[in-house]
């Protein structure tokens, strides 16, 4: 039988999430498909898995503790001075110039390459391809 949907849907089919008419669909595949009845079996076999290990909500107490801890350190945060924006942003240009002399020098028909397929492209669209 065919396959027609995905571990996504068996997934949303696991949680009850699926619209009616899809729920069937897949109820009906999984009566007679042994290979997705197994992957449902995993699937219910990691959902147990990841109930079992879950996290305990923090308590409030604890939540404000760690806030007030972190709030001095937010506090002294200092936004950059402009002439370090500056600074970062010629920096990524110079390493964007040299990757691109880099790649010319040392992979000549690369750009070539993208030529033509540029060219391919273009020449396609302007004929309605």
């Amino acid at each position: 039988m065919a396959h027609d949907f995905s571990v996504e849907d068996l997934s949303a089919f696991l949680d009850g999430e699926l619209p009616a008419e899809r729920r069937a669909q897949v109820a009906a595949h999984l009566g007679s498909c042994a290979a997705c009845t197994k992957e449902l079996e995993r699937l219910k076999r990691a959902s147990a898995a990841f109930r079992r290990h879950a996290l305990e909500p923090l308590p409030p107490s604890l939540l404000g503790k760690a806030l007030r801890r972190l709030r001095p350190a937010v506090r002294r945060f200092e936004p950059l001075h402009p002439l370090e924006y500056v600074l970062a942003i010629a920096m990524v240009v110079g390493v964007v110039l040299v990757s691109g002399v880099a790649l010319k020098r040392f992979m000549p028909g690369l750009f070539s390459q993208i030529q033509t397929m540029i060219s391919g492209a273009a020449g396609s669209l302007g004929q309605g391809h």
